[in-house]
């Protein structure tokens, strides 16, 4: 997660220092353990592959994991050097919390990662029916918003589509449409990720939010923001308040807006 690190050696414990690349390293792990508790979970597969309509592989390439509150019981006792390591380096890192509990507990998570490959966050969706009160069914671990999910298609492509989550933009990719990036939530392009397209290759982007009106009404502002950056920028909405997963698993429209995707694509 390189825009949150402020120097290469991290202060971990009075004994010993910690360097970045260790750092991201136990970022690493922890995220190989919840594909691991994914595929574990039957609850959260059934999620993905039979409510959501995600293929196996699709899970497999893109790193998806859930976080079901086991990785902190693997880790050294907090007492010993390893452990103070191990639970400084995932408590800056946003991974454990200061009270020792997993940040994304009871989420899926997605791995953020910016063009280069490099770990930048991690988006995280609550697959239970009921929240308590004041919780959030969608989170990440950092506030800084800094780049798109599936941001390695920047490098490649000029023209790509842009959606509001990580889920939708698996939904597209999973249907052949590779060049798709998604933020994560609407309302989440920041003034770093517009930049982010500025210096990419990309000069057309087909906007595709939900139908409703928080959608169109972003939709409108992040054609505007990218075409005062002299990128082409077109909108398209799904069926009345449909989103792209649930047009994927509920309706046969899917076919009209993959093909206006494909287009989008190819133009």
């Amino acid at each position: 997660m390189d825009t949150h690190f402020q120097q290469d050696w991290a202060l971990s414990c009075p004994s010993c220092l910690i360097s970045a690349q260790m750092e991201r390293e136990y970022v690493e792990m922890a995220l190989l353990h919840y594909q691991s508790a994914l595929t574990a979970s039957k609850r959260a597969s059934d999620y993905l592959i039979h409510e959501r309509g995600l293929s196996a592989s699709i899970i497999s390439e893109f790193n998806v994991g859930f976080c079901d509150r086991s990785f902190g019981r693997l880790l050294p006792e907090g007492e010993s050097i390893e452990g103070a390591m191990a639970r400084g380096a995932l408590q800056r890192q946003g991974i454990i919390k200061p009270n020792g509990r997993e940040a994304l507990r009871g989420c899926i998570t997605f791995p953020v990662r910016g063009p280069d490959g490099q770990l930048i966050d991690v988006y995280g969706r609550k697959i239970a029916k009921y929240q308590r009160r004041g919780s959030a069914h969608r989170m990440t671990l950092f506030k800084e918003r800094c780049s798109f999910f599936n941001a390695q298609v920047l490098n490649s492509e000029t023209k790509i589509v842009l959606v509001s989550s990580p889920l939708e933009a698996l939904s597209l990719i999973q249907l052949g449409v590779t060049n798709t990036v998604g933020l994560l939530g609407l309302n989440t392009l920041s003034e770093m990720m517009l930049t982010q397209l500025a210096k990419s290759m990309v000069h057309q982007v087909t906007v595709i939010f939900a139908a409703h009106a928080a959608g169109q009404r972003y939709s409108n502002l992040v054609c505007k923001q990218l075409t005062e950056l002299g990128i082409a920028a077109q909108s398209y909405f799904p069926e009345a308040n449909g989103d792209i997963n649930n047009m994927l698993t509920t309706s046969s429209a899917i076919r009209e807006l993959v093909s206006h995707a494909v287009k989008a694509k190819s133009v």
